[in-house]
């Protein structure tokens, strides 16, 4: 319980119906205390279990904001995804993933399918325009390195209308 306890801050790990939960719960039991929490909270399935009241003061981490990457979406994968299957494409696992898959069809067509030609050409990546963030491999092999975070407020609770954070 953090009724009571001093806390400042709830940080929430969490999947899906867990959160929807956890977020009305903290709105039924009076908590006021803003809640931080993964990426799971800027999916669009959790936004379609809970209410403006209950994401009001959260704050969310997650890879990208989407509508500031449109520009970047050339086959427009989003509108397309919405399309298909009625919710938004989330930033921390679809964009990714189809990004990935862009980057290694690329990959195999530049220096074909050889693992060595494809390992260079993976580390050797340097700013990529993909959809969820602009890729260039770091030492260690990594490729994603940015993240974002929300600010959620009843007033303007919808995955369209969520606004990156931005400290003062």
């Amino acid at each position: 319980s953090v009724i009571g306890q001093g806390a400042d801050v709830i940080v929430a790990v969490s999947y899906v119906r867990d959160m929807g939960l956890m977020l009305g719960a903290r709105r039924s039991l009076g908590i006021t205390l803003p809640i931080v929490a993964n990426t799971t909270l800027a999916l669009p399935s959790v936004m379609s279990l809970i209410s403006a009241e209950d994401i009001d003061g959260a704050y969310a981490v997650t890879d990208s904001y989407l509508p500031d990457r449109r520009a970047f979406d050339p086959t427009d994968f989003l509108g397309r995804y919405q399309t298909r299957f009625g919710i938004p494409a989330d930033a921390s696992f679809v964009t990714n993933y189809y990004d990935t898959a862009m980057i290694l069809a690329n990959g195999l067509r530049t220096v074909g399918i050889a693992p060595t030609a494809i390992q260079g050409y993976l580390a050797a990546l340097k700013d990529r325009p993909g959809i969820t963030r602009t890729y260039t491999t770091d030492r260690f092999g990594n490729l994603g390195k940015t993240a974002c975070f929300f600010a959620c407020w009843a007033s303007s609770w919808s995955m369209a209308s969520l606004q990156p954070f931005r400290p003062p």
